[in-house]
């Protein structure tokens, strides 16, 4: 599982992929949780927007 992403705009999304066992799990801004609710929750990473996402699963 450490080669799986999970990307999600919301706490829940994120809460999801860290129970999946997903090795990467980012939170994505400008969807339904703003960063303070993203950043409490379980995350690899916060990105700015999808193209973030797109060059870390270049790098991961």
């Amino acid at each position: 599982m450490q080669r799986v992403l999970v990307a999600g705009d919301t706490a829940n999304d994120l809460l999801a992929g860290t129970r999946s066992g997903a090795g990467h799990v980012i939170g994505v801004l400008g969807g339904a949780h703003g960063k303070e609710r993203l950043e409490a929750a379980p995350h690899t990473a916060i990105a700015e927007n999808l193209g973030e996402v797109l060059a870390h699963t270049r790098t991961a």
